[in-house]
């Protein structure tokens, strides 16, 4: 699906004020705007930084990933696009008033247990395409067992990888969780209900992973990016843009100045500058 094909979806599915094609989630409180930002420019072989981990905002790929949001909010997502949150994608996805929107796999199985009549309807594709898809992972946990229960952490996670434990583990929150051993990749884990009901869905995901990164991370450890998202500054670029006109360039370089100087001044602090 290219980002084309996207938008036609989004603006010929929106009924307002009632239903909206693809309603994003834009709130100055939340990293909506900036996540998918991010996914989008990704798919226009850009980034919103660079290697060295510098702010590349006001590049020609992120530029066109954010007149691309412009349109979407402008045309298909409503005037609540401004204050919803990622948390609302829950709600709007359970209630039908909205046709695409962007999340994990997790969104369905909400839908398939709080909502069967809507979940019906729902599948998943990958993000839409310009050069490529942009995979975006939401977070990476890591268990270090220490303290005083060092052993008994070690014993539980032997516990619930155990070929007997870990797919039954899986299976408590279908949907949510998702094999991160090949040996559990089997028919075994895709013969839950709800797992083979939504098999596109499920593979959709795991084929996205294999090219996924954490957002901002996609050149490696970039220690000021999740900082920077959650300044909300890319946020509240959309929303001057949105409610207060500014022009795109215009808000694009503000918020770019704005990135450079939380960095700067993180660099200083650090010792780093």
């Amino acid at each position: 699906m290219s980002w084309d094909d996207a938008l036609q979806a989004a603006v010929a599915t929106t009924k307002a004020p009632a239903h909206f094609g693809w309603i994003l989630k834009l709130s100055k409180g939340d990293t909506g705007g900036g996540y998918l930002l991010w996914m989008l420019a990704r798919s226009a072989n850009a980034s919103l930084y660079d290697a060295e981990g510098n702010v590349t905002l006001d590049s020609p790929g992120v530029k066109d990933a954010v007149r691309y949001m412009v349109e979407l909010a402008k045309r298909a997502s409503g005037p609540g696009a401004l204050e919803y949150k990622i948390s609302d994608n829950f709600s709007l996805v359970n209630s039908g008033r909205t046709s695409l929107t962007e999340d994990s796999a997790a969104i369905v199985a909400a839908a398939a247990a709080d909502s069967p009549a809507v979940a019906e309807q729902l599948d998943a594709t990958f993000m839409p395409r310009r050069e490529r898809v942009g995979n975006l992972m939401a977070g990476i946990s890591v268990a270090l067992p220490k303290g005083q229960n060092a052993e008994d952490g070690r014993r539980l996670a032997a516990f619930l990888f155990a070929e007997e434990n870990y797919i039954p583990f899986l299976h408590t929150i279908p949907l949510f969780m998702f094999p991160a051993l090949k040996r559990a990749d089997n028919p075994v884990f895709y013969a839950q209900p709800t797992i083979a009901r939504f098999r596109n869905v499920v593979d959709v995901t795991l084929k996205g992973l294999e090219s996924a990164s954490l957002p901002g991370m996609e050149h490696g450890i970039n220690p000021y990016a999740a900082q920077i998202f959650n300044t909300h500054i890319i946020e509240d670029m959309f929303q001057r843009i949105l409610v207060d006109n500014q022009p795109v360039d215009t808000a694009i370089g503000t918020a770019a100045s704005a990135m450079t100087t939380v960095i700067r001044d993180t660099k200083r602090r650090l010792g780093k500058a």
